[in-house]
């Protein structure tokens, strides 16, 4: 994963005040990172992809947003 189009992207995406609970890289170039707010969860899930041979890019989907923390273990377990 390329770290500068990751931090580039965590701070488009990301709401400010967040506290990181956990970072999990994958082999396919997937970046989660699960955030907390009081007892409100996040997911956001960074993919580099590169639409061309020269360029990369990192692209964001939010997996889940404002949850309970067991509905971000359940949705992680049924990915296992």
């Amino acid at each position: 994963m390329n770290n500068e189009l990751l931090e580039e992207a965590i701070d488009h995406w990301e709401q400010h005040g967040l506290t990181v609970v956990r970072t999990i890289e994958s082999n396919d170039n997937t970046v989660k990172r699960i955030l907390r707010r009081g007892g409100l969860y996040w997911l956001y899930r960074y993919s580099e992809i590169s639409p061309e041979v020269a360029s990369l890019q990192v692209v964001c989907s939010v997996d889940l947003d404002c949850v309970h923390a067991d509905r971000v273990i359940q949705h992680l377990a049924e990915r296992l």
